[in-house]
């Protein structure tokens, strides 16, 4: 049982935390996990497991950064993408070998890591994995969103160059999909396609960077801040920080330190 003095002190920390946030729009952040070296990369899926990369491992944890599993290949390097759209099979993507590799919800490779060149296909900065046996990538020679059938492993649907579909060139700095869609993710917003691959709309975020999707959400961060499905945060997120966002919940880092924010549905 906790003493009056400390009762006292975790409620001052929560009401500062609250007031350095802001009153519109904030969450509370939490430190639920202090790890001896820098997060890279995080991923959060909506079971509530973190997905942390580090120098030369991935490791896979709950909600409160207790590790459950662990997975490592140094000779493929860091990998550049982590995702979870389904908990039972993580992404991992190295565009610098342009390969790909799908684990298991042990982290247990589900296959040999699949070789993009194999594809015909040289240059492939971002991928994402459906809930189904679907793959999407974006391809940079064509200009094309393609979506392959991961069990016959060939390319089912191609959408027009990209170039042309937006009447502008734009680079390309992110790929992610869920139960609503696929998004391509510009410095100008998100590009939406519905889930066969026909273009929906375009998002306006100026001076976007990164982003993340939650089951039926979407993050981006820009220059500024956050933007949570169209609604402005005045959260800005450290320099250099990985962060994820779920439906729920944004878990952030700040070098080797995990936080957990939490949000108004």
């Amino acid at each position: 049982m906790k003493s009056g003095s400390t009762k006292l002190f975790l409620l001052l920390t929560a009401m500062l935390s609250l007031s350095a946030w802001g009153q519109r729009n904030q969450p509370l952040a939490e430190a639920i996990a202090v790890f001896d070296e820098p997060i890279l990369d995080l991923e959060a899926d909506h079971l509530g497991h973190l997905y942390l990369v580090f120098n030369d491992r991935l490791i896979k944890t709950d909600e409160n950064g207790l590790e459950i599993a662990r997975f490592s290949r140094p000779d493929l390097g860091i990998p550049s993408q982590v995702q979870v759209q389904d908990p039972m099979r993580v992404l991992l993507h190295y565009p610098e070998f342009n390969q790909m590799l799908l684990l298991d919800n042990r982290l247990n490779p589900i296959r040999p890591a699949l070789s993009f060149f194999d594809l015909g296909m040289a240059d492939v900065p971002c991928a994402a994995l459906t809930d189904e046996h679907f793959l999407w990538l974006f391809d940079q020679a064509s200009d094309r969103l393609l979506k392959m059938d991961m069990r016959r492993m060939e390319i089912v649907f191609r959408t027009p160059p990209i170039t042309q579909l937006l009447q502008e060139e734009s680079q390309i700095l992110g790929l992610r999909c869920n139960v609503r869609g696929v998004y391509l993710l510009l410095e100008k917003g998100l590009v939406e396609f519905d889930t066969m691959g026909n273009f929906v709309r375009r998002i306006p975020v100026d001076a976007a960077e990164s982003f993340s999707l939650g089951r039926t959400i979407w993050w981006v961060a820009d220059q500024e801040g956050l933007v949570r499905s169209s609604t402005k945060l005045e959260l800005k997120l450290p320099k250099g920080a990985a962060w994820s966002g779920t439906d729920g919940q944004l878990f952030r880092t700040d070098g080797g330190t995990l936080y957990k924010l939490l949000f108004s549905p």
